[in-house]
């Protein structure tokens, strides 16, 4: 008996100590991380569980800003422990709970996202991987004061997204998400590949028209109402994109205009009229290809082969708007990319 109390003794000295290192080791965790974030950043609670960490209530909010950029219900860690044995940190999965994104790109080109900046010469130590993030019940709300003198405002909700293989050289991804507008839209692209090489498959349903009218040129008629649907397998290799599209446009209504040139996507919007009275919508097949920061599109070539099979009627239309608005709208999607990969490099 006497022995038995002895162990006993000596098991609670033993976890006195850990009790204490699991009490205080959440208030540790959130000053480190609130330090690694940097500035403008908050977190509310850490939670220690026994194979997972908790951090909830993520903000970011810059001290000149009038609304928060980043707000994160909880993101939740998945470290596996095993991997210590072999000085490696692996963490099996992070899911990211309701974040909202408000993201801004300003007249100059900058954003408003956080920069993580350098501590200085990384020093060598354990080896991080990380295999999965998923991302659920997200929002993204995008303002690209940029795009012309009205601003461009796309808002995404209901965002779900995977990103699987990070440990990897090639990873896969999912992205499903609503889109808001006249006509509620959505939106899927499903892909894998590296910096290098890229293959996707892209789903869009009933995006509303009227939001592209920012990138639109002084020559284009816009539009009043009307939704496009399209599917595309987007390939990107040597620094190359190649994207065929099938597109749909349905319901299309254009703004009356006086000018000289009345034209949509490259065709008249006499023409256009004719045609959405005589098949109910416009069916289009065109091809987005060439380096990111300069892409083209034959959208207009495609538009005159619709014209001239279903009216039988030859175009002459005007080539150089259509590709401008395509570059601008590529660049944008370009720059938000590398934005939003900025904090994983």
């Amino acid at each position: 008996m006497k022995k038995v109390l002895i162990a006993l003794v000596f098991l609670v000295i033993l976890l006195i100590p850990l009790l204490y290192l699991y009490i205080k080791l959440p208030e540790l965790a959130r000053t480190k991380i609130e330090g690694a974030l940097g500035r403008g950043f908050t977190i509310g609670k850490v939670r220690l569980a026994f194979a997972s960490l908790e951090v909830s209530d993520i903000k970011y909010m810059p001290d000149d800003a009038k609304a928060e950029t980043i707000n994160i219900k909880s993101i939740r860690l998945y470290p596996r422990l095993s991997e210590l044995l072999k000085k490696r940190i692996a963490i099996g999965r992070v899911d990211v709970e309701s974040p909202k994104i408000y993201l801004v790109r300003f007249r100059d080109g900058r954003f408003n996202l956080p920069a993580f900046k350098s501590t200085g010469e990384e020093k060598p130590g354990m080896e991080v991987a990380l295999k999965t993030i998923v991302i659920n019940g997200g929002s993204l709300d995008f303002l690209d004061e940029k795009a012309g003198r009205i601003p461009f405002k796309l808002s995404l909700y209901d965002m779900k997204v995977s990103l699987g293989h990070l440990d990897e050289k090639e990873i896969s991804f999912t992205i499903d998400s609503s889109i808001k507008g006249k006509t509620p839209g959505s939106g899927k692209i499903k892909g894998k590949g590296s910096k290098e090489k890229l293959s996707a498959d892209v789903i869009i349903n009933n995006f509303d028209l009227t939001l592209i009218m920012p990138y639109l040129k002084s020559g284009d008629v816009k539009p009043k109402a009307g939704s496009i649907s399209m599917n595309s397998e987007v390939k990107y290799a040597a620094g190359f994109v190649n994207a065929p599209v099938d597109a749909k446009i349905k319901n299309l209504q254009l703004e009356t205009s006086q000018g000289i040139k009345r034209q949509f996507l490259g065709a008249s919007t006499q023409a256009i009229t004719e045609l959405i009275k005589k098949k109910g919508e416009i069916h289009l097949k065109f091809r987005v290809y060439g380096p990111p920061k300069d892409l083209k599109n034959d959208i207009k070539e495609a538009m005159q082969r619709e014209i001239a099979e279903s009216l039988g009627r030859t175009l002459i239309a005007p080539g150089k708007e259509i590709e401008k608005t395509g570059k601008g709208i590529g660049k944008a999607v370009e720059d938000i990319g590398k934005e939003l990969s900025r904090p994983f490099k």
